[in-house]
């Protein structure tokens, strides 16, 4: 290799990790979301869904003002397993509810638990500044999940690189909706966990779904660089888990507006 080229691509991957080392800004408050992944006993799954329904009750007849949506994975590794997620919060949110969350767990477990194969949850932090979501969108009827597993060594990079690719997405203004968030607590793996989503609305709209990704970005910046960055992604992620999860609004609790 000329020392021309090697000075040409030396250049080039400090113009895209530059950036990282500037001066960051006031973060916004953070959104956070807490997710329990339910798996439950073999052959119990409705008396199970039965139970947590009568738990949603005592939900709404103590005036819970938290909504709690339950998700179903429908495709990928866990199928069948429930997701029960409640967003919108900032953290001092979850002080706030600390006394009602000691007797919403008093009552799940007395009354739901026992159906209950396994029970873990983790905390999320959504990222607004490569988040494309409007709550005008409502309540999607699947969401395509892709779980990162991202090296510790190549956070920085690979937070560069979601930033570029957010960037060519809102530069061309493609019709599309998601959300990036990072796991505060609870991940598993020696790496940081970041979580894409796509809402959809149908299985025929996820199979209309807006095309290569990559070609995307070659358009943004240019065969070389949109080749950089993809390597650079690519040597990032440890890890990488995908599926598809229904929503079930017969095991949903939404507070009174």
């Amino acid at each position: 290799m000329s020392k021309i080229r090697m000075l040409l691509i030396v250049m080039t991957v400090c113009a895209i990790v530059a950036p990282l080392m500037a001066e960051e800004e006031e973060a916004p408050e953070m959104v956070v979301a807490k997710n329990h992944f339910v798996t439950v006993n073999s052959g119990q799954a409705l008396a199970f869904e039965a139970a947590y329904k009568g738990h949603l009750e005592w939900h709404a007849n103590k005036n819970d003002t938290w909504y709690w949506h339950t998700w179903q994975i429908a495709n990928g590794q866990n199928l069948g397993q429930y997701i029960i997620r409640t967003g919108n919060h900032t953290w001092a949110d979850f002080d706030e509810h600390a006394e009602f969350s000691k007797e919403d767990s008093a009552h799940y477990f007395e009354n739901v638990s026992g159906f209950v194969k396994k029970l873990s949850s983790t905390l999320v932090v959504v990222d607004p500044d490569i988040t494309k979501w409007s709550e005008d969108y409502g309540i999607p009827t699947m969401v395509s999940v892709h779980v990162y597993q991202i090296k510790r060594e190549y956070s920085r990079a690979a937070y560069h690189t979601m930033e570029k690719i957010h960037d060519a997405i809102v530069g061309k203004e493609l019709p599309v909706t998601y959300s990036w968030s990072w796991v505060a607590n609870g991940d598993e793996g020696p790496g940081e966990t970041w979580i894409l989503v796509f809402p959809y609305k149908s299985w025929a709209e996820y199979g209309e779904s807006w095309g290569d990704l990559w070609k995307l970005v070659e358009e943004a910046y240019g065969e070389y660089e949109a080749d950089l960055i993809r390597k650079m992604w690519s040597k990032s992620v440890a890890h990488k888990e995908t599926f598809i999860a229904a929503y079930r609004a017969d095991l949903s609790y939404n507070p009174p507006e």
